[in-house]
């Protein structure tokens, strides 16, 4: 029915279409070293404000998105943040350090609407566990920012609450 070469050929595409399924669905992580300054990544990054003692390096990178909390539709990337030691080993989170969104049009009228109540930032880590990080609003841009204090290694996201399909504009 079907000859060894075409099943050969059948066998190399899918093979091929896999790969880069995979390549496109993992987040390749880049190490930054740990100083004081931004870290910026399109729209979003981090804000370093005092190093730690014993983190070197952060690794960074953007993950696919992971389930978000039930009534929450992420509005932005997602940033997974890593503090690693000399030895590239994961140690908890230290100093002073920011997570930020800037925020489009859409986020900003959510913002002000109903503050924390509308958007905020949200925090998975590596237990799957979702949680809200305590925004604050910082006046950059066009439209504003939210910012949160990095708390613990893990996935970082901008988040609508009381998600209204009716009302939603891609972000």
């Amino acid at each position: 029915m079907f000859s060894n070469k075409s099943v050969y050929k059948l066998f190399i595409m899918i093979a091929l279409l896999a790969l880069l399924l995979a390549l496109s669905s993992s987040a390749f992580a880049k190490a930054y070293k740990f100083t004081a300054g931004t870290i910026q990544l399109g729209k979003q990054g981090f804000f370093v404000v005092t190093p730690g003692n014993r983190a070197v390096n952060l690794e960074i990178s953007k993950p696919k998105p992971p389930i978000p909390p039930s009534g929450v539709l992420l509005r932005a990337p997602m940033l997974k943040i890593s503090f690693r030691d000399s030895r590239n080993r994961e140690v908890p989170a230290e100093g002073l350090v920011f997570v930020f969104f800037n925020l489009g049009p859409r986020e900003r009228a959510l913002w002000d609407e109903n503050g924390s109540k509308a958007v905020s930032i949200w925090v998975s880590d590596s237990s799957g566990a979702w949680k809200e990080c305590p925004p604050m609003l910082i006046q950059a841009g066009e439209n504003g920012r939210l910012a949160c204090l990095v708390s613990k290694n893990g996935t970082y996201g901008l988040g609508q609450k009381g998600y209204d399909r009716e009302s939603y504009t891609n972000p």
